[in-house]
């Protein structure tokens, strides 16, 4: 049984697997060399799907038209909806403008710009995750990208047929039927039928977290999203089945997730504990069976402390379950934030309109949420019009002092050269 720890007990926390950097080195070595037969034959052997050629791209307006009852559609134009109308005041209040600040002899300024190609990861396999579609996609709409290429390993077919449906929804004409690291291979790289794209974004296990980092140095990406993490903060007074039901609601993504625990309340935490071993010991199910050793149990008494342990763990989700909401002013680490009586991960997740793709490991550090300005770049601009005596002497004394002779022939003007 996981044993409650103390601040200085986690140093060693590591909430996911390492994976083989080595195995997904080789799996984009094999995409380049041979792009789509390479996606054909490692869609069969990592994801036991059998994928032809002429199916790697599958024209939406092709497919039949399934029927999908009425609910299931409001639920997903729902979400849709906060989705963009938090995303508009997001770009609104942060968009980042071109401007030029002009004199009599320079201009200077930045010009701001839409990455032009950007793809789109969406998990898939045994579940679907059409609220992934929404998640990615708006922001990147709203920030003017001018093409999305969207892939997913799941099937194109009935039971994914709300997949489909929100696809569509969101403009989409293409889905690009691919997953593991070999979809962020061919997105980086570009093969026959997947386009080379610019920037990849959207969630993944290890494997498309390994991917994403080994190809950031020629593509752009997002973040490391993924596999899903926790953070709860409890007392006494939070009541048990809340706390079950938001430490299972994001382990059961899939069995590396991993979660974490913080208390001032010893009993609390045993008893949290003892009931997830008990649910362990009489259910079939796998997300149970697999959440003790993938959950943390944390003591500390201060809420200086416990901000603390949040801070150095930073998790990807942050439920604070307490009344003590003034431990707020004092986190500063964690991809979302979910507080209040009836708020829930879930509605973070699907309904509230924040964005549900969320820097993990650590990395909210210094990696912010899905946003607008992710989709955009900026580039300076600088024009001298006349001779500029006091940045030609300025440039030419760094210059030598940097020894860089060039550097310093390399200044046109009155009195600058030679």
């Amino acid at each position: 049984m996981q044993p409650i720890k103390t601040y200085n007990e986690i140093k060693h926390h590591i909430y996911n697997k390492i994976v083989n950097n080595k195995k997904v080195t080789n799996i984009i070595r094999y995409i380049k060399k041979y792009k789509d037969d390479g996606l054909v034959k490692l869609s069969h052997k990592y994801e036991n799907r059998t994928l032809r050629k002429k199916d790697i791209a599958i024209q939406l307006q092709q497919q039949p038209k399934w029927k999908i009852k009425t609910p299931l559609k409001t639920a997903i134009k729902a979400c849709r909806r906060r989705i963009i109308k938090f995303h508009k005041s997001q770009h609104k209040k942060t968009k980042l403008n071109s401007w030029l600040l002009k004199t009599n002899t320079t201009i200077i300024g930045q010009q701001v710009t839409p990455i032009r190609k950007v793809g789109v990861y969406i998990p898939g396999g045994n579940k679907i995750y059409p609220s992934s579609i929404i998640m990615n996609l708006v922001p990147a709409m709203l920030a003017g990208v001018a093409k999305i290429i969207l892939v997913t390993p799941a099937s194109i077919a009935p039971q994914n047929k709300i997949l489909i449906y929100t696809a569509k929804l969101m403009k989409i004409k293409t889905i690009y039927n691919i997953g593991g690291a070999q979809a962020i291979a061919a997105l980086a790289q570009g093969t026959k039928r997947v386009p080379k794209v610019n920037k990849i974004i959207g969630p993944g296990n290890q494997y498309v977290n390994q991917a994403k980092k080994i190809i950031a140095g020629t593509t752009g990406i997002d973040m490391l999203a993924g596999p899903t993490e926790i953070g709860l903060l409890i007392d006494k007074n939070t009541p048990n089945t809340k706390i079950l039901t938001e430490l299972l609601a994001q382990l059961e993504h899939d069995n590396n997730c991993t979660a974490f625990i913080v208390s001032d309340n010893k009993k609390k935490l045993k008893l949290i504990r003892q009931q997830l071993t008990n649910k362990q010991q009489t259910t079939h199910n796998t997300i149970l069976k697999h959440s003790i050793p993938r959950t943390t149990f944390i003591l500390e008494k201060t809420p200086y402390k416990q901000a603390k342990i949040i801070n150095y763990l930073a998790p990807e989700h942050l439920s604070i379950l307490t009344q003590y909401t003034k431990i707020i002013k004092y986190i500063k680490n964690y991809g979302s934030l979910i507080s209040g009586k009836y708020n829930s991960s879930s509605l973070s997740d699907y309904s509230i309109g924040t964005n549900h793709v969320l820097p993990t490991h650590k990395t909210s550090k210094f990696t912010s949420t899905l946003n607008t300005t992710q989709f955009t770049t900026i580039k300076n601009i600088s024009i001298v019009k006349k001779p500029h005596l006091h940045l030609n002497k300025t440039a030419k004394q760094i210059a030598k002092i940097e020894q860089l002779k060039f550097h310093e022939r390399n200044i046109y003007g009155k009195n600058t050269t030679k």
